[in-house]
C-alpha cells in the first residue's frame, strides 16, 4: 500500500512559480507592457511638442469669454456654451502630424480588394455552401414516418 501511495506521488506534476527581475526583458507579457509605453511615450512626445497654432492666444479669448458671461448671468449663456465648445475643438488631432496618424491608425480606405479579403470571401461562400443543406433542412417541414408494422 505504501509504495502505491509512492507511485502516484511520482507521477503528479507540480509547478512552483518563481519570478525575478530578469523576467522583465525576458518574458513576452513584459514585452507587451514595454512596447505599448514605448508607443505611449513617443505619442505624447510628438503631441505635446506640436501644439495647435495660437493655442493659448484662442484659450485666453474664450476663458474672458466665459467669465464675462459668469459674471453677467448666474446661469450658463448660450454664449458660454459656445466658448466652451470652442475651446473643445482645439485638438492636437486637427494638426497635420494628428492628421498623419491618425490616417495611418485606421482601417483601409474602399479600394481594391485585398488577398485577406477575397479569402475570407471566398471562405464566406464555401461555408454557405456546405451549410446549404442544414439550413434547407430547417425550412422543409419534418418527414413523417408511417407506424412500423409487427412482424
Amino acid at each position: 500500500m505504501a509504495e502505491n501511495a509512492v507511485q502516484q506521488d511520482n507521477n503528479v506534476v507540480v509547478d512552483k512559480a518563481t519570478s525575478s527581475w530578469s523576467d522583465l526583458w525576458k518574458k513576452e507579457d513584459y514585452w507587451a507592457i514595454w512596447l505599448g509605453f514605448l508607443i505611449l511615450t513617443v505619442g505624447a512626445i510628438i503631441f505635446f511638442n506640436n501644439k495647435p497654432a495660437d493655442m493659448e492666444a484662442k484659450f485666453a479669448k474664450q476663458n474672458a469669454i466665459m467669465t464675462e458671461e459668469a459674471a453677467r448671468a448666474p446661469f450658463k449663456t448660450v454664449a458660454w456654451y459656445d466658448a466652451q465648445t470652442a475651446k473643445e475643438k482645439i485638438k492636437a488631432k486637427n494638426q497635420p502630424i494628428g492628421k498623419a496618424i491618425k490616417g495611418f491608425m485606421a482601417k483601409p480606405k474602399s479600394g481594391p480588394p485585398t488577398r485577406w479579403t477575397l479569402l475570407s470571401r471566398l471562405r464566406n461562400r464555401l461555408m454557405r455552401k456546405m451549410l446549404q443543406p442544414c439550413l434547407s433542412m430547417k425550412k422543409q417541414k419534418p418527414l413523417l414516418l408511417p407506424p412500423r408494422l409487427p412482424l
